[in-house]
Parts: structure tokens; sequence; C-alpha cells
């Protein structure tokens, strides 16, 4: 949840992406991540704060190392004015590092997307001009993960809405008892002896599906020599 008008404007609908927090520049305290930067308002920090996924922000005098609270005026004049649109230049920050605004995919593929670029180093290609994307090795330029929204009944699924799966490579010896796991099946539209499809609608918990690439990312590799 994003708490305060101010962050609301500048994050709109979208989702934090916690796996960035900490490159970003975030600190990790207990439980909770703080992020300090000066303001360009000389003699002011900005906190920002991630607690169990809700994200809130504060600016402190440095002088007094006390909360100045009046940054939030909506008087488009003067001082506090001033300090506020230096604090939203830092939330923008934040939020072109720290946050995925594609709605029309699925939280949990947002989450996915985010860890393969971040593991992996590779950034997803989107060939099919929609919100189809694939991830390839860039020694070999083979696929290893491959999202899409299709409609759930074309996985034999009950229904007729739209659901985003994740194409990846599987030892044909698991595949069986992979798809014995709800929401894993033969693959959609691929070699069904060799790849598998995973709803990404959080029924394949985030453990199972980064595993799954990680063994995609393997087995579509190029050989060592």
């Amino acid at each position: 949840m994003i708490c305060g008008k101010f962050e609301s404007e500048i994050f709109g609908p979208g989702e934090l992406l916690l796996n960035k927090l900490e490159p970003f520049g975030f600190a990790k305290e207990g439980g909770i991540y703080i992020y300090r930067a000066p303001l360009s308002v000389a003699g002011f920090t900005a906190e920002i704060i991630v607690k169990d996924d809700n994200l809130y922000g504060k600016v402190i005098e440095d002088d007094l190392g006390e909360e100045y609270g009046t940054f939030r005026s909506d008087i488009g004049t003067g001082f506090a004015y001033k300090v506020g649109e230096a604090y939203k230049r830092v939330l923008e920050d934040v939020a072109a590092h720290c946050y995925s605004y594609n709605k029309r995919l699925s939280k949990q593929s947002n989450r996915v997307i985010s860890h393969i670029e971040t593991i992996y180093h590779v950034k997803a290609e989107y060939p099919w001009n929609d919100d189809s994307c694939i991830f390839r090795h860039e020694d070999n330029r083979k696929w290893f993960a491959l999202i899409m929204s299709i409609e759930e009944s074309k996985l034999g699924r009950p229904g007729s809405k739209d659901v985003d799966i994740l194409n990846l490579k599987a030892d044909p010896y698991d595949i069986s008892s992979l798809t014995g796991i709800p929401g894993i099946y033969l693959a959609y539209h691929m070699n069904k002896k060799h790849w598998i499809t995973v709803v990404l609608n959080d029924e394949v918990g985030d453990d199972i599906v980064f595993h799954l690439i990680e063994r995609s990312h393997s087995y579509t590799a190029k050989p060592k020599k």
C-alpha cells in the first residue's frame, strides 16, 4: 500500500519491487527498508520507509533531527511547498527504479520479470507488440522463459478469464511429477516433452517458480567445454 497523497500521486497503480530496494540504496533494518537522501533544498533529508509492503515517507530537518511535517502543504508557493517539491523528486527516483507499473500483468508476473532481470542480467524482450515477453541467453540466444496471457480454458481449466502463464524448459523425467502440482501444466503452444507452463496467479509459490526458472536457465544454456 502506498500511504500519503504525494506518494500516491507519484507511484499510482502498480507494484513495489522489494528485490530492487537494497540494490537501489535502501538499508534493511530488521523487517523495515529505509532509504535516506538529501533534498535539493539544503538542510533537509527525505526518509522513504517500506514496512510490511507499505510505503510512506517523511522529511527530516537536519539541524534539529526532527520531522518537518509542513512540507505536505497544498499551497503552491512558499518554503514548505519548495521542500515538498524536492521530496517528490526523491519519490520519482525511487519509483523509477523500484516500482512496476504494468497493471495488465499479474503481480506475480511482475515479480518474475524483476527476478529474472536481477538474477540473470538479461532484459525482457517484447517481440509481439503486446505484454508477452521472452528471456534469452546472451551467448546462444536460446529462450529460457516466456510470459504471456491466455484464456484459462486453453490449459483445460474451467472458466474463460485470461491468466498469465510462464513457459519453462524442464527435464522430461520430471514433467510428470511437476504437472501434478496445482498450477503447473504441460506446456501451452510448446513441446510438451520438454516444456511446462506455470500459472502466474500466486497459485504456485515464488520459491518454486524461481527454482524452475533456474532449472530452465540451466537446461537451455550453452554447453560448457
